[in-house]
């Protein structure tokens, strides 16, 4: 028993035999991961105790065998007395090695997160800071847009309403030379010629605006611009549907109808027709 203690002690002092039972051990059990640690630590664990005969009983205790057999078994191999002693330590060892790189990740992802939550929290105070100045960009803008769009509009307000007075000093003066005595000697051409003056002028401040008449005498209907108050039966039409009197004029702001014309629609007959009857 001496003699082989001796032996096996002499044997584990020999690095290169530990290292060549760990690889078989590897090898068996599939072990690729963490070998170099696994391997380190037995080799400093190895060093710091002595096999005795504890280990030959336990060996023996394993193998169900008596330790006479026991001793000759090991006399026999050593190197299946190692696998045997260092097997368990070697499972155990990539287990725990195993898990250690596990958390050692996690560690590491739990820095990345907070770093990353640290960005993220940075990034969102930037946008939720954007968008309150956009918010309130936006809201300037929209007071100051409507202020000069409501500045524009009474412009223009007042632009026609200037056209139209100058208009009415026109219809002032006429009224005023109708009041005088020199009223009396105005032929009744002399009159239409000046109301027809003041009606172009309503017409040209009319056409600076975008506003012009729906031309409609003698055309054809047509529902998109003409409104018919009553039809007749013509004999002398060319075509069916034409309008052959105005009541009221129609009027148009740039494509769109602002007021359309309301008119009269003739209905062509034919004349043999009429006379049979």
């Amino acid at each position: 028993m001496k003699k082989l203690l001796k032996d096996l002690n002499k044997y584990k002092e020999k690095e290169s035999n530990i290292k060549k039972i760990l690889e078989d051990i590897y090898k068996k059990n599939k072990i690729s991961e963490n070998k170099e640690d696994i391997t380190q630590a037995i080799l400093e664990d190895i060093k710091d105790f002595e096999i005795n005969e504890d280990f030959v009983k336990d060996y023996a205790e394993n193998k169900e065998i008596e330790i006479e057999d026991a001793v000759k078994e090991i006399g026999k191999s050593k190197k299946e007395f190692f696998i045997s002693l260092l097997q368990n330590q070697v499972m155990h060892l990539s287990e725990m090695f195993a898990k250690q790189k596990y958390f050692e990740k996690l560690e590491k992802d739990v820095v990345e997160l907070k770093k990353e939550k640290i960005k993220l929290e940075a990034q969102l105070k930037e946008y939720i800071d954007l968008s309150s100045r956009l918010k309130k960009d936006y809201s300037n803008l929209t007071k100051r847009t409507e202020k000069e769009v409501a500045k524009t509009e009474e412009n223009a307000s007042k632009k026609v309403c200037l056209s139209i007075i100058d208009i009415l000093d026109n219809f002032h003066q006429a009224l005023d030379h109708f009041m005088t005595d020199e009223a009396k000697t105005f032929s009744k051409e002399e009159i239409v010629e000046g109301l027809d003056k003041i009606n172009r002028k309503f017409l040209e401040v009319l056409r600076k605006e975008g506003v012009v008449e729906i031309e409609s005498l003698n055309k054809q209907f047509d529902h998109n611009y003409h409104d018919a108050l009553l039809t007749e039966e013509r004999e002398d039409i060319e075509e069916d549907d034409t309008i052959i009197e105005e009541f009221k004029k129609g009027y148009m702001f740039k494509e769109e109808v602002l007021r359309p014309s309301l008119v009269k629609v003739g209905k062509k007959v034919d004349k043999i027709k009429n006379k049979e009857d």
